[in-house]
Parts: structure tokens; C-alpha cells; sequence
């Protein structure tokens, strides 16, 4: 009677176990269905399908920056053009790096452009060189970050540091 009871115990555990582990792959094969289609509407062009099923990607994953450039696209597409800049200005500034990086590339292009404007009028005045920025926060070589990872670390240090500060 014990070894049944035993057997029984011993199956519903694993039982529960099964469910669980099913579950948690169902899961990550949920999100990887939903991630296809989304891909398949969007190569269709069928905007407010492709929106739906990435808002239900965004609502798990909210900072994953793939699924707002994605849905950016979209609301750029059905001509919600402020609402896909917001999102990329958001993307942008959410890492300093990239936002810095980006800042300054917008200026060497706007000199580039003013530069080549003056030449096509022939202007006698120089174009004067834009102040590039740098992230003052890193002041020693060890805070460089030299992979993906030493990135992600960095910029949580530097969040933790500046919070600190304002404290």
C-alpha cells in the first residue's frame, strides 16, 4: 500500500514538473510564434496586425530595443510619425553611450552639410567646427567598456553613481 502511495506522490510530482517545464518552453515558443508573424506582417506591410502582435512582445520585453525600432516602423508606416520619433529618441536615450554618439554624429553632419553649403554659394566665411561631446563620467581606462557586457555593466554603474550623487 505504501510503495502505491509512493508511486503515486512520485508521480504527481513529476507530473507537476512536466507542467512546469512546458510551460516555461511554451512560453519561449509563444513569444518565438508571435516574434514570426509579427516579421510576416510587417514584410506584408499589414501595419496594425504587425502592431498588435508586437505590443504583445513589448508588454513582456518593454526595453528590448529591436521590438521598439520594430514598432517605430510600424507607427512611422500608418503615419503616426510623433509617436515613432518619441520611441526613437527614447531607444537613443536610453543608453549614453548611443546618445552621445549619435549627438555628435547629427553635428558632424549638419557641419559637413553647412560646409558644403558655403562652398556651393562660395562663401568667404569658414564654417565653424561644432564642440564635440564626450561622457564625462568615465574618467579612467578601467571604466571603458571593451565588450557588450563590460557595456551594459558600465552604464549601471554609472546609473548607480549618478543616482547616489543626486541623493
Amino acid at each position: 500500500m505504501n510503495t502505491i502511495k509512493i508511486l503515486i506522490s512520485f508521480s504527481l510530482a513529476l507530473y507537476g514538473l512536466t507542467l512546469t517545464a512546458n510551460s516555461y518552453a511554451g512560453s519561449k515558443t509563444k513569444d518565438k510564434l508571435l516574434w514570426d508573424i509579427s516579421i510576416m506582417q510587417i514584410k506584408d506591410r499589414d501595419w496594425n496586425s504587425a502592431e498588435k502582435t508586437l505590443q504583445l512582445l513589448k508588454r513582456k520585453y518593454p526595453d528590448n530595443q529591436v521590438i521598439n525600432n520594430l514598432l517605430s516602423v510600424i507607427f512611422f508606416n500608418q503615419g503616426r510619425t510623433e509617436i515613432a520619433q518619441e520611441l526613437l529618441v527614447d531607444i537613443i536615450e536610453s543608453n549614453k553611450q548611443t546618445k552621445i554618439a549619435y549627438y555628435n554624429l547629427k553635428k558632424i553632419f549638419s557641419y559637413s552639410a553647412a560646409k558644403t553649403y558655403s562652398k556651393g554659394l562660395q562663401l568667404m566665411t569658414p564654417v565653424e567646427k561644432p564642440v564635440l561631446e564626450i561622457d564625462d563620467t568615465i574618467i579612467e581606462f578601467s571604466q571603458i567598456p571593451l565588450s557588450k557586457n563590460d557595456m551594459i555593466n558600465n552604464q549601471k554603474e554609472i546609473t548607480e553613481r549618478t543616482k547616489n550623487k543626486s541623493e
